[in-house]
């Protein structure tokens, strides 16, 4: 029996293909959050304790097309994929070179410990570490902790290379369909207990004016399943250039070892041939979906379980395979 990343590929390669035939490029774009501590002081205070330029350079001779670069955070990074025309089994690929990869390239390059972890906690006590210093005042005596997450961006291009999500509601649709499916699929994004600890870090620590970070499964240009169009997760003016920027952003993924790109990957392009084919069928309905996100990983397993469209979908193959995986290592 093949396994479940072989199975994955396939099925991406699969819907690419059915995809492409009804007219359409799909893209997905990954990003990945991680958090790391400085192997020694910094020389100046104006540099970054990473070598950034070294760290990409080892990532480009692995054959993956993307940037490491610094996050809002002091002591965060972010790793994301370029737009440059790869497939999305390219994409998803490259984001499990970089999650199986990148910790040891960081601490060849400057970091003396890498946490690629759904919350980050220094030393493992509650404190607001690692804003900037010229930003140590906001919201003082607060506890501030850093959520990281795995985000992943779809859209789609017409033949004649537009943003095909502007066209005929196919971008309202994909993201009812994403909302109204990430309830019983919720398990792949998030598949270790610590990510439900993300999900309720807002309302457990009062830091909604400091995180953006999700808290439910909400819609619009700021939930988190955001259709930016005009405007982004931060209510800001994208520009210019806004309709070859339009995007679908799943932002519930949970940075962790367990997130699997290629399943993530396979469940997101489900979710746009769906959105096609109801497009195409003309006149379609969008759907009521669950806002809240399973309360633990066990809770979240069961939904996956009882999940008939994710086998109709992509296969009892491909679902009884995740299931086994992650049962395995769970042993």
């Amino acid at each position: 029996m093949q396994n479940h990343t072989q199975l994955a590929n396939l099925a991406i390669q699969h819907l690419q293909s059915q995809i492409a035939e009804m007219g359409f490029t799909p893209i997905v774009q990954f990003e990945l959050e991680g958090c790391c501590l400085p192997a020694k002081p910094r020389e100046l205070d104006t540099s970054h304790f990473l070598d950034f330029t070294a760290i990409n350079q080892a990532l480009s001779s692995l054959g993956v097309q993307g940037v490491c670069k610094a996050e809002y955070w002091e002591y965060q990074w972010e790793w994301a994929s370029k737009m440059a025309g790869q497939s999305p089994l390219k994409t998803a690929q490259d984001l499990a070179i970089v999650k199986q990869n990148l910790p040891d390239i960081l601490l060849q390059n400057g970091a003396k410990e890498v946490h690629i972890h759904p919350v980050f906690w220094q030393q493992k006590q509650a404190n607001r570490p690692l804003l900037p210093a010229h930003q140590n005042d906001v919201f003082p005596g607060k506890p501030v902790h850093i959520p990281n997450a795995i985000q992943l961006s779809i859209s789609a291009l017409n033949v004649d290379g537009s943003n095909a999500l502007l066209d005929n509601q196919l971008g309202a649709v994909l993201q009812n369909i994403l909302l109204v499916r990430s309830y019983e699929c919720c398990w792949l994004f998030a598949p270790i207990e610590a990510a439900y600890q993300r999900f309720q870090l807002k309302s457990n620590y009062d830091l909604d004016k400091e995180l953006t970070s999700p808290s439910d499964i909400s819609g619009g240009h700021q939930g988190s399943i955001g259709f930016f169009q005009r405007r982004d997760k931060h209510d800001q003016l994208v520009g210019g250039n806004w309709r070859k920027q339009a995007r679908i952003e799943h932002r519930l993924g949970a940075a962790c070892a367990a997130y699997h790109p290629q399943v993530n990957c396979a469940f997101a392009l489900a979710c746009l041939l769906e959105a096609i084919q109801m497009c195409k069928a003309g006149a379609p309905v969008l759907e009521p979906y669950r806002a809240e996100l399973p309360v633990s990983l066990k809770a979240a397993k069961t939904e996956f379980a009882k999940s008939h469209w994710f086998q109709r979908a992509l296969g009892k193959e491909l679902k009884t395979a995740v299931l086994q995986n992650v049962d395995a290592k769970a042993d």
